[in-house]
């Protein structure tokens, strides 16, 4: 077990990748057009995954590339996209908000990881002290 979660951390990157280009292609071939972009939610996991595991740096990075997979989706099939109802300023509103919440989190996610990792280096230096303590008694 141990083994895989090290394999998976090493290449994390190259997973986050590969899950959100499998997650727009199937988004793109397999719902439906007028639900295409609730389905765009699905990428939040890739970002979420990449604060809990990676930090701050690695959550931003992923929420940029979903981002820009995105827009490139969105630029070479517009019409998978964009309803002929609708207005090209109101799907703009509507990706540029999802975005911005997608980015938003990549940045509290790693604020928290770069904060439980703060906390584990406190825990380990205060073990550590302990320990000394202890040394100092027992002699």
């Amino acid at each position: 077990m141990n083994t895989f979660r090290n394999f998976f951390l090493k290449h994390l990157d190259k997973f986050l990748v590969i899950i959100i280009l499998i997650s727009l292609i199937t988004i793109n071939y397999f719902v439906l057009y007028k639900y295409r972009l609730v389905f765009l939610n699905v990428l939040y996991l890739p970002v979420l995954l990449a604060g809990y595991y990676s930090g701050k740096r690695m959550a931003i990075l992923t929420s940029i590339f979903s981002v820009l997979a995105v827009i490139l989706f969105v630029i070479f099939f517009p019409s998978s996209y964009i309803r002929e109802e609708e207005s090209l300023f109101d799907f703009a509103i509507n990706l540029t908000t999802w975005a911005s919440f997608l980015i938003l989190t990549g940045v509290i996610m790693g604020i928290l990881y770069d904060e439980k990792e703060k906390k584990i280096k406190e825990l380990k230096e205060a073990s550590l002290i302990i320990f000394e303590i202890l040394s100092k008694y027992i002699t």
